[in-house]
């Protein structure tokens, strides 16, 4: 995705600008919106060989920048948002996110259905059981080598039966074929 990126910003230009918000004593610049439109725009400078097989480099690329004021709950809740409307993140990165809006800033799971434009909170519910599996069960349902239904079944399982299960079911390519 990031290689796509770069060769449309190369070929066509940066349409939309990433966003920063100021923080720290020193005023430094923190990137909140538009995390592949930043990686994208430093394989430019650094030149990358696009999936045309086209070598494209230009050292003097300048990332268009919007700055704006926000605090950290307004940038995590501006990132949800983006996000969300471009479908880039997985269930694990959105139980983590729905995580913090609890935790940190106490949102109920009417609020973050409310945020993330679900009718009902049935799905943040259902995510947020997926934060009770080990970080390696994670990472396959965020690596989409395990589904999410798949990952919310093994729960009532204890950890070493659920490895187990994974394990038997784990195909060579890494994703779990079958059910047990």
């Amino acid at each position: 995705a990031i290689i796509e990126m770069a060769m449309s910003i190369y070929d066509n230009q940066q349409r939309q600008p990433v966003e920063c918000r100021r923080i720290g004593a020193d005023k430094r610049l923190q990137l909140t919106l538009g995390f592949t439109r930043t990686a994208a725009c430093r394989l430019i400078r650094d030149g990358f060989t696009g999936t045309d097989d086209v070598e494209r480099v230009d050292a003097n690329f300048m990332l268009k920048v919007l700055v704006v004021d926000c605090n950290d709950e307004q940038a995590l809740k501006n990132n949800i948002v983006e996000n969300a409307h471009r479908n880039w993140t997985t269930d694990i990165d959105d139980a983590h996110n729905q995580n913090m809006l609890r935790e940190k800033y106490g949102y109920s799971n009417e609020d973050i259905a409310k945020l993330y434009q679900q009718k009902t909170t049935a799905k943040v519910i259902r995510l947020q059981g997926l934060l009770q599996l080990s970080k390696e069960e994670q990472l396959l349902v965020h690596e989409g080598k395990l589904s999410t239904t798949a990952a919310l079944d093994l729960i009532p399982l204890d950890a070493e039966k659920r490895t187990e299960i994974i394990q038997s079911l784990q195909g060579e390519d890494g994703k779990i074929k079958g059910s047990a």
